[in-house]
């Protein structure tokens, strides 16, 4: 739901004329979500031991708040390593170069 916030205050209203409270709001839920996610990848390497969707949907919000001005907290190392292990992925690479490479065309 914070990252839906995002999307309705500050996607679709970038003029700045979104609800400020409403971002903060959501910008505070996803840093306490990055906390927790840091907190569960410090015993595994993916969310659920093995690579799933759950890690897909996991990396693919991160993405999308960090794109709208909430990435995780650099101090929180083992989403930064889990990131970078989802990035490792051909899967992963694939799709995110499509998609840098469908936004630099629009």
């Amino acid at each position: 739901p914070q990252v839906y916030t995002l999307i309705l205050e500050v996607f679709y209203k970038p003029d700045g004329s979104g609800d400020a409270e409403r971002i903060a709001a959501a910008r505070a839920g996803i840093a306490s979500f990055f906390r927790a996610l840091d907190h569960a990848l410090a015993r595994r390497e993916y969310l659920c031991d093995d690579f799933s969707v759950a890690d897909i949907g996991t990396f693919l919000t991160t993405m999308f708040a960090t794109s709208l001005g909430t990435p995780p907290d650099p101090s929180l190392a083992h989403v930064a390593t889990g990131l970078g292990r989802m990035m490792g992925r051909p899967s992963i690479a694939a799709e995110m170069a499509a998609m840098t490479g469908a936004s630099q065309a629009a």
